[in-house]
């Protein structure tokens, strides 16, 4: 699985059917706010959710949107949600 945040992303889109311009956007916001791993992104928005939002073009949309890109990513991993 992948664990490169674009990547991800990426591969989460092409499941998807709506948000899909603003989910591009966010994964290339985050990569370049320095987040390029799937694991980094998970533990900053269950325990650090502040930090993603200060991200440049960040907002509270874009992390409840990546709060869902992160749960399919822990489902598929195994891991409970």
């Amino acid at each position: 699985m992948e664990k490169d945040v674009r990547r991800y992303f990426y591969s989460y889109i092409m499941r998807q059917t709506e948000n899909i311009s603003h989910l591009v956007r966010i994964a290339n916001e985050l990569y370049r706010g320095g987040v390029t791993d799937m694991d980094t992104l998970c533990e900053l928005l269950e325990n650090h959710p502040g930090k993603v939002r200060s991200i440049r073009n960040i907002g509270e949309k874009s992390v409840i949107l990546a709060q869902e890109v992160c749960k399919a990513y822990r489902q598929e991993r195994g891991d409970s949600v």
